[in-house]
């Protein structure tokens, strides 16, 4: 089955399958899903979880090797994996297809990714995921959508709030998730319990640091690269996680990407700003960034981006702030800087 992710929680109500495929561009979101299936998981005492992080050079065969191993002690286990990429090998999808055919009893296997396209999702390997468990889609949250969200998200936290507050942290966040959820969590230990109201919310959010990492992508889209360089140095000694930043970065890239693919079809740029939830203060720096970077310039970001994701992971070898900041001062001048690799 194929379903949206709001979905996937009255469905682990009612049984869990054998195999996930979970998709999107919001990783809050896939992330998620994937952390509601391993505790429905949990409820039925399947408690061991395996991660495995793919590349071009993954040995494959571990899968079926993990998901066919005995325990002396506990059989059951969630095999969690990372799909670097979709176009996957021809050894891969016929494991895939394999494991879905013979699906063992005791095991759940995840596979995560960023959006798969409609001609992915039509493939054989898709399919059998299709066949035995549940492709789970993550659709982005649309601007008009963002309100519910984040009111839904306060109820969560025990928490509730005037519409004036919840319009207020919406245009905030201006569609970011990620900050969404922290800002709740702040709100959540600051006012445990209590009705927001307007001035409650600005007070909290107004006591953000002065370099916030999500203004941070506004200013490399508009082309500021004083500031640019200046927020990135700033989060590097306030010792932030770096890969919040490269999370924003990526998704802002595959935004602009996909922006494009829509321009050149002729859709109306109202109509893909609305798409993509770019608000209205936004789209003056969007509209800059999509005039000074061409498709090349992006693709060639998303790659280092993917390099610095590694990176982190510790899968490979190279300076990650400096990468950062060529990332940075790459959006915000167009221009082949020092750190690309």
């Amino acid at each position: 089955m194929k379903i949206p992710s709001p979905r996937l929680t009255s469905l682990l109500k009612q049984k869990i399958l054998p195999v996930y495929l979970v998709t999107g561009d919001e990783h809050l979101l896939v992330e998620e899903a994937c952390e509601q299936i391993c505790h429905a998981a949990k409820l039925s005492q399947i408690t061991e979880r395996q991660r495995f992080q793919t590349d071009k050079n993954f040995d494959w065969q571990q899968i079926l090797d993990a998901a066919n191993s005995f325990s002396l002690f506990d059989d059951n286990c969630v095999l969690e994996v990372s799909l670097t990429s979709s176009k996957l090998s021809d050894n891969a999808k016929d494991i895939i297809i394999a494991y879905c055919e013979r699906p063992p009893e005791n095991k759940i296997l995840i596979l995560k990714s960023d959006k798969i396209d409609a001609r992915t999702l039509n493939s054989k390997w898709c399919k059998a995921i299709e066949k035995t468990g549940c492709i789970v889609q993550c659709w982005p949250i649309a601007s008009r959508e963002m309100p519910a969200w984040i009111r839904d998200r306060l109820k969560q936290q025990g928490l509730s709030a005037t519409s004036e507050a919840v319009q207020f942290i919406a245009e905030q966040v201006e569609g970011n998730l990620l900050a969404a959820k922290q800002e709740i969590e702040k709100l959540k230990l600051l006012y445990d319990n209590k009705a927001l109201q307007l001035d409650d919310v600005v007070q909290a959010m107004s006591d953000n640091a002065r370099y916030d990492m999500f203004k941070l992508v506004d200013c490399a889209l508009s082309g500021d690269t004083k500031r640019t360089l200046r927020i990135i140095q700033s989060l590097k000694a306030e010792n932030a996680e770096p890969i919040l930043i490269l999370w924003a970065f990526s998704r802002e890239i595959r935004i602009l990407i996909a922006i494009k693919k829509l321009q050149e079809q002729g859709e109306r740029m109202d109509f893909v700003f609305q798409k993509f939830g770019v608000w209205e203060k936004r789209k003056a720096f969007v509209s800059a960034a999509l005039k000074r970077l061409s498709n090349q310039a992006l693709l060639k970001l998303l790659n280092q981006s993917a390099q610095i994701d590694r990176m982190i992971k510790g899968v490979a070898s190279g300076n990650v702030w400096d990468n950062l900041i060529d990332v940075g001062l790459q959006l915000s001048t167009a221009k082949t800087l020092l750190y690309c690799n």
